[in-house]
């Protein structure tokens, strides 16, 4: 369990449990594992939400939901969450509205926003700043076709 992905101490206890362990084994292991470095969940958890931010382009809420469901406990969540900027995250929100929304070209102006919407939403984003980019890149994307229209205009 060790030698392939990270892991980490509820997941390495959980599998041991269903091998079969007892309790007071799986807690020694667990602790001599943690004593040697082996495991190291405030490590873990960073390189989690790093990874989750860029990857997937989750929120900070989106990551929290994942380490919690890894087992990783509030202080090193918090910890590694704190090391995700502002900047980050309206970065990784706006390349994912512009990802969206290039999949969407051409459909209903409404259809569009409601289906990156969804997906915001399930990576964790609030509504108001999920809102304010997709309405940002519209924008952006109505500002390229009048301009091309008007290079198109001039050329003829």
């Amino acid at each position: 369990m060790l030698t392939g992905a990270p892991r980490t101490r509820r997941q390495i206890a959980d599998g041991l449990r269903r091998r079969g362990y007892p309790d007071d084994v799986i807690d020694q292991l667990v602790e001599r594992f943690t004593d040697v470095g082996l495991l190291d969940d405030a490590e873990l958890a960073g390189m989690i939400a790093r990874s989750q931010l860029v990857e997937r382009s989750l929120s900070r809420r989106g990551i929290a939901a994942e380490l919690r469901r890894r087992g990783i406990d509030d202080d090193d969540a918090q910890a590694a969450l704190e090391t995700i900027d502002d900047d980050a995250e309206d970065a990784a929100l706006r390349e994912l509205v512009r990802k969206r929304l290039a999949r969407t070209a051409g459909l209903e102006r409404d259809v569009r926003v409601r289906r990156v919407m969804g997906v915001l939403a399930r990576k964790g984003y609030a509504p108001g700043p999920a809102l304010a980019a997709i309405s940002a890149e519209l924008g952006a994307e109505r500002d390229e076709i009048a301009a091309r229209e008007d290079i198109d205009a001039w050329a003829d």
